[in-house]
């Protein structure tokens, strides 16, 4: 199942309240993090070095990153006052442990922990951390080695072409669909219509996460499936659905 098939609902807000001017490209490298010729700041890559590491530390294991990197907005021409510095750390994964699943699922657990323990910005722009394995492949327009301190991918200042037209209906269609759900949550609903609203919430929040995946999987980060993720997380939505779906847990659990 994908977005475009979330039911139809046009509520509280309509296609054209969605505003994309954030996700337009611009013509510089962000001067935060970069120079005029594509150099990453020295007191940057110091930072993200030590706090790449002091991350790796938290994992409790033995073999060494294969390299350190910045990928994602920060490291292309489509940033924004909202982007993250996404800083993967790329780890061959044969030599930890044969069950890659299982260690998808560690260093995801360990990155939740990490991130509530921590609450890190340089220049005012999160840090977002991630363990990549090495087979994996990246779908960003730019890769930043930190510890080769040169390109990998280069980026290019040439707009991502978005389908505005699509972004926004989709967009408005699931912030009014969470919008929905959560008007009928406190509503008051019995034990068998929480049940129903749990499943709904919960599939909903599983559909955009794999969507935003597949979406720049296929098509990088302009897909659209990205952009409506990024326009939910911005505008509060993402984290809404979340929280509702802890209230109806906790409801549901309590007698």
């Amino acid at each position: 199942m994908l977005l475009n098939e979330v039911e139809e609902i046009y509520d509280s807000i309509s296609p054209a309240q969605i505003n994309l001017k954030s996700f337009e490209t611009k013509e510089k490298l962000n001067p935060k993090l970069w120079d005029e010729n594509g150099e990453l700041d020295p007191a940057v890559r110091k930072r993200l070095l030590t706090i790449a590491m002091d991350f790796y530390d938290s994992l409790n294991i033995e073999t060494l990153p294969k390299d350190i990197i910045i990928v994602g907005s920060s490291a292309g021409y489509n940033w924004s006052k909202y982007s993250d510095i996404d800083l993967h750390l790329l780890m061959d994964f044969s030599e930890i442990n044969d069950d890659a699943d299982l260690l998808k699922s560690y260093f995801s657990a360990k990155k939740i922990t990490w991130s509530a323990q921590h609450n890190i910005t340089i220049r005012g722009y999160e840090v977002e951390l991630y363990v990549q394995p090495t087979d994996e492949q990246n779908a960003s327009v730019g890769v930043y080695s930190l510890v080769k301190n040169e390109w990998l991918q280069i980026p290019k200042a040439k707009d991502i072409r978005l389908n505005k037209k699509l972004i926004t209906h989709q967009a408005a269609k699931v912030i009014n669909l969470i919008d929905k759900y959560i008007e009928e949550f406190n509503s008051g609903l019995n034990r068998k219509e929480l049940e129903a609203l749990n499943i709904k919430a919960d599939k909903l929040y599983k559909l955009i996460f794999q969507s935003r995946r597949d979406g720049i999987k296929q098509f990088g980060e302009g897909a659209t499936n990205n952009i409506v993720f990024k326009v939910l997380r911005r505008s509060g939505h993402l984290e809404a659905l979340r929280d509702l779906k802890f209230n109806i847990y906790d409801e549901l659990e309590t007698i």
